[in-house]
């Protein structure tokens, strides 16, 4: 261990548990102030130049509060203390990083590092950094591969593509991303990982040649600038480097280990425009990549339409962050009413359905920005938003009305989430029996286990579960019975087109008898005329939702500002950390 003088380390995260592992990471030796939030850490670092004992290295979080983020902190604090070594800790959110990419430029003494970070990783750099606080103007580098980080390559592109625009020199640009790392290191361990990580390093470098520029761009993801190489040679490089990974062993404690990649690949040429729409490019084409199995390469141009789908979804990334703390999304309601006839049938309910409100005042329909939800992670906190405000709305409007809530599958794949939501309708348990919840059959049977013992939990509370799409995916016969529901809800595909259609009458009259014999009440979803309820009723389906039977209406029309107030604390408080630790050597 280097013998260090006692100094001090500043971590700005809003997360309590990464303020924690960074001050363990860095050991006793070090006094750490951990703070949440960076208007905090910049009285503090004032505060400390003032006692004349300043920080030697800070950790930032990159994914602060959206008015003060990491990058601004970062501003702020090179104000007050120039030559301050920072590490940004960023989530695996590229877009993002890309975007924000050219505000790194200019900063010296500035790396980045992906959650979840590495104990070992972080202690090394504190240790080096508080040893030898003012480190040579050269590129920083991986303390694991020897390659160089992150704004070093930026900055390369940056150049290759104003070289390209003035004296047309061409360049390539290649990515790889290895295919279930966390899986490898679950099997080997971090330290294993590590291997494995160093390994591979050295088959990119291999197969790039040294003239090129390599980078550890992310805690599992490589980059490579190809000076001078034309595309065609950049395939035939990025193919044969896919081949030696695949076909590649690598040694890991007492074990082989086998490994793919998916690999995003991207040309520099007069027409590139800018290194901002061929860093999208390169994020998106591994993106696909990875989304069409990996183990594969995948080329695009900057102008290719799914980078634009990719920076269109960014910008709803940021307007979703900004309506959970605003009053950017309203609550409408549609009726689940019983079809005349029906036998053992209560009065039904309604579904509550999300809108976002733009700029005009205009509605937009989830279709629009719920891709961008889900790609981002924010669907767990959009569903948290909505549960809340239903709760505020059912505690302030007493009467036998109930109303049901979709969850996401993203939701039921987050422990956390899952917790929070639990602990919320406890709290709210006398309105819990109002309350209901539907999960797609696909995110249900995804999640099996942990969603049958959340759902056993709420129904104990009084809330009900109703299987939404029901029949869309048919691997849900077999669990039926396991599942705490009381509803089936039939996707809106067969019932669409069934009076014309004898396949979707028998499908009907199927899931109709499923329905029955399990005790579960039946929804035909997507009714818009008198002869399709005439045919669900016929079949024997109980409820029908759709515009013959309502279509759907504000939940809050006279103060809708009561609920954005609630719902922007939503549950925070249930996972607060206080605001600044201090632990000292």
């Amino acid at each position: 261990m280097v013998d260090l003088p006692p100094c001090r380390l500043l971590v700005v995260d809003g997360d309590a548990a990464n303020r924690r592992e960074v001050a363990c990471a860095v050991g006793d030796a070090f006094e750490v102030d951990g703070f949440e939030l960076g208007p905090q850490a910049i009285v503090a670092t004032a505060a400390a130049l003032g006692e004349g004992r300043p920080y030697a290295m800070a950790f930032i979080a990159l994914q602060l509060q959206p008015e003060f983020d990491g990058l601004t902190t970062l501003a702020e604090l090179r104000h007050l203390q120039p030559e301050l070594p920072v590490v940004l800790l960023a989530e695996h959110q590229a877009d993002l990083l890309v975007e924000s990419s050219h505000r790194l430029r200019g900063f010296r003494q500035v790396i980045v590092l992906h959650k979840p970070l590495q104990p070992h990783v972080l202690r090394q750099l504190a240790e080096s950094w508080a040893a030898a606080p003012s480190l040579p103007d050269r590129p920083a580098t991986d303390a694991l591969t020897g390659l160089v980080l992150r704004p070093t390559l930026d900055v390369a592109v940056d150049d290759a593509v104003e070289a390209a625009r003035r004296r047309s020199q061409p360049a390539s640009v290649l990515t790889v991303d290895i295919d279930h790392l966390h899986v490898v290191n679950e099997i080997v361990g971090p330290r294993g990982g590590d291997r494995v990580l160093a390994v591979v390093a050295e088959v990119v470098r291999e197969c790039v040649g040294d003239d090129a520029l390599l980078s550890r761009y992310a805690g599992d993801e490589f980059r490579a600038l190809l000076r001078g190489v034309r595309i065609d040679e950049a395939r035939r490089i990025a193919e044969t480097l896919r081949e030696r990974i695949e076909m590649a062993s690598f040694p890991a404690r007492r074990r082989d280990v086998t490994l793919t990649a998916s690999i995003g690949l991207v040309a520099i040429d007069e027409d590139t425009g800018s290194s901002t729409r061929v860093l999208r490019a390169l994020e998106t084409a591994c993106r696909l990549a990875q989304r069409q199995g990996g183990n594969r390469v995948i080329e695009l141009g900057c102008a290719d339409r799914s980078v634009a789908r990719t920076v269109a979804q960014a910008r709803w990334s940021a307007r979703l962050k900004e309506a959970l703390t605003g009053t950017g999304f309203v609550l409408y309601a549609q009726p689940i009413r019983p079809i005349a006839g029906a036998v053992g049938v209560d009065e039904g309910h309604d579904e509550v359905l999300l809108r976002m409100m733009n700029a005009r005042g205009r509605l937009v329909s989830p279709r629009r920005f719920l891709p961008a939800a889900q790609r981002y992670n924010l669907a767990p906190d959009i569903d948290l938003w909505v549960l809340h405000s239903v709760l505020v709305w059912l505690g302030q409007n007493p009467g036998p009305r109930r109303l049901a809530v979709n969850l996401s599958g993203r939701t039921l794949g987050d422990p956390g989430a899952l917790e929070v939501i639990a602990s919320l309708v406890e709290a709210h348990r006398p309105v819990a029996n109002r309350l209901g919840f539907e999960v797609t059959e696909s995110a249900t049977i995804g999640h099996l286990r942990t969603a049958r013992e959340f759902m056993v939990r709420l129904t104990s509370s009084g809330a009900t579960f109703a299987l939404d799409d029901f029949g869309v995916g048919l691997s849900s016969f077999a669990y039926l019975d396991q599942l705490p529901v009381s509803q089936l809800k039939i996707d809106a595909r067969f019932v669409r087109g069934a009076r014309a259609s004898a396949a979707k009458r028998a499908i009907l009259n199927a899931f109709s008898d499923i329905g029955r014999t399990l005790n579960l009440g039946t929804v035909g979803e997507g009714v818009e005329d008198a002869e399709t309820l005439a045919l669900l009723a016929g079949a024997g389906v109980q409820y029908a939702q759709g515009y013959i039977v309502g279509r759907p209406e504000p939940l809050v029309a006279q103060a809708p500002e009561r609920l954005a107030a609630a719902a922007a604390a939503r549950v925070v408080p249930l996972r607060a950390a206080p605001a600044v630790e201090r632990r000292r050597s």
